[in-house]
């Protein structure tokens, strides 16, 4: 990783993963890094195996940690318009869940009194 970053794993030696939620889908357990280019990506696949997808917006290639989390980094293949429609969409899309939650967040309220 360039710019300084870097990632760590923690091991907590005592031979045991640690235990799922049982309400969370195993794909939303991941951890997601944008890079400027696949071609490191490419040789670490062939070395750690893994696969990629392609999305309109992205290539992303994914693989198991050694702790077994998902590792998925993405390189840009769109255009400028492209991402800023979806910051657009995004923004949007944030504003709506924060409403969504507050009103929630309200009925849980009431609900205690």
């Amino acid at each position: 990783m360039g710019g300084g970053s870097y990632s760590a794993f923690f091991d907590l030696a005592c031979d045991e993963a640690a235990l799922p939620s049982p309400n969370t889908p195993p794909w939303v357990n991941h951890v997601a890094l944008e890079v400027e280019s696949r071609e490191p990506l490419t040789a670490a696949r062939r070395h750690r195996g893994g696969w990629y997808a392609r999305t309109p917006r992205h290539r992303v290639d994914l693989f198991l940690g050694p702790n077994g989390l998902r590792l998925k980094f993405m390189v840009r293949t769109g255009s400028p318009e492209v991402y800023a429609e979806g910051e657009r969409r995004v923004s949007e899309h944030f504003a709506q869940w924060q409403k969504m939650r507050s009103a929630a967040r309200e009925r849980n309220r009431a609900a205690m009194l």
